[in-house]
């Protein structure tokens, strides 16, 4: 371990803390449940909790503890969690490692010492299991060294960044209602327009009299996919970008990991250039996900992605992203995506997507 500042005190994990301490349950009796999926990786806030009646099996807790996940992808994620708000008992997910703070240890912390660098890295390294079922032993806690500030300097740690967090937790509570407020608003724009009055009963739904409901495959020059071969080898710097499904996010592209490959690879594949304007969506993984590829990505590349061109000065292919993105889009490719427990968006699939079509003014 690194030099301390005085007055800390050195030792182990286990020194400071609890693992997997006893808690006293009521037998049959209706308690707070938390699912692994309530939790998070940066944030100390459990989202949602049921409730179940109680069992011998499960982390067992109570308000002030932490939970640690143990198991992967979680564990290498920092899921976790502070708990507050179950009382006395409550239990949750086989995979969480309960950490109760012992005497004079104050409880916050023991949470934020649970998510430092020291303590979370030492632990994935030393996780055990077959590959994809890894877990965090317990023991690991009686090995990672830590040291502690005396009292109450602790305290006014755990205070400062749970501050933090609570301001990050308001506003992210801020930009989810932004969210649900844009979607509604979405779903009354693209289906009812502005300022009409007279609506006619089409196969989406009522719409404005003036519009039109086509098949993409009607106004689409083409809809193709992205390069499907390896590319790995091609990779390497200031060559030609290629955008990728982790690039594609709602109605933009991310260019914080765009890669590039080299040119002569690219004309290998110089019938599947993107142009300014096209509609590149998700197969898999987020299936029906779209972007438009602005005009600085002209002349790239794609891979595996569904690339959606518009032959029609008639449709903005900006109107047609934002209504495969929305509710009623993202709805249609739901019930009819290819796949077994894969689900996937397939060209097809895209073809058949009835869109309503607004005067090109209006779009």
């Amino acid at each position: 371990m690194s030099r301390v500042p005085d007055g800390w005190t050195e030792g182990v994990v286990s020194d400071f803390i609890d693992v997997n301490p006893r808690r006293h349950i009521p037998k049959e009796a209706v308690i707070p449940f938390i699912e692994m999926a309530a939790v998070e990786s940066d944030s100390p806030f459990i989202r949602t909790m049921s409730e179940r009646l109680s069992s011998s099996s499960g982390a067992k807790f109570k308000d002030g503890d932490t939970l640690f996940a143990r198991i992967t992808p979680c564990a290498e994620n920092g899921k976790g969690a502070f708990v507050q708000g179950v009382g006395e008992y409550a239990q949750g997910s086989t995979e969480f490692i309960v950490l109760a703070p012992k005497d004079g240890v104050d409880d916050r912390y023991v949470y934020y010492l649970s998510k430092s660098a020291n303590v979370h890295e030492y632990a994935i390294a030393k996780m055990e299991g077959t590959s994809g079922r890894q877990r965090v032993p317990n023991r690991v806690f009686d090995e990672i060294c830590v040291a502690l500030p005396p009292l109450p300097e602790p305290k006014k740690i755990a205070a400062i960044l749970s501050s933090v967090d609570e301001a990050i937790a308001a506003t992210q509570a801020v930009i989810d209602q932004t969210r649900k407020v844009k979607q509604g608003l979405l779903q009354d724009l693209l289906t009812r327009g502005i300022g009409h009055t007279r609506f006619k009963q089409t196969e989406i739904g009522e719409i404005p009299e003036e519009w039109e409901v086509k098949r993409l495959g009607e106004i689409a020059k083409s809809i193709t996919v992205g390069i499907a071969s390896s590319t790995t080898h091609a990779y390497c710097a200031g060559g030609i970008p290629i955008i990728r499904n982790t690039n594609i996010k709602e109605n933009r592209i991310d260019s914080g990991e765009i890669l590039t490959i080299s040119e002569k690879f690219d004309i290998q594949y110089k019938l599947k250039r993107l142009k300014a304007g096209d509609i590149l969506t998700v197969r898999t993984g987020y299936p029906g996900l779209s972007a438009v590829v602005p005009s600085e990505y002209e002349g790239s590349q794609s891979f595996t992605t569904l690339i959606t061109r518009i032959d029609s000065r008639d449709v903005s292919p900006y109107f047609v992203c934002q209504y495969i993105n929305s509710p009623f889009g993202m709805q249609f490719i739901g019930k009819v995506q290819a796949g077994g427990a894969q689900k996937n968006c397939n060209a097809g699939v895209l073809r058949d997507m009835l869109v309503p079509i607004p005067p090109y003014n209006e779009q």
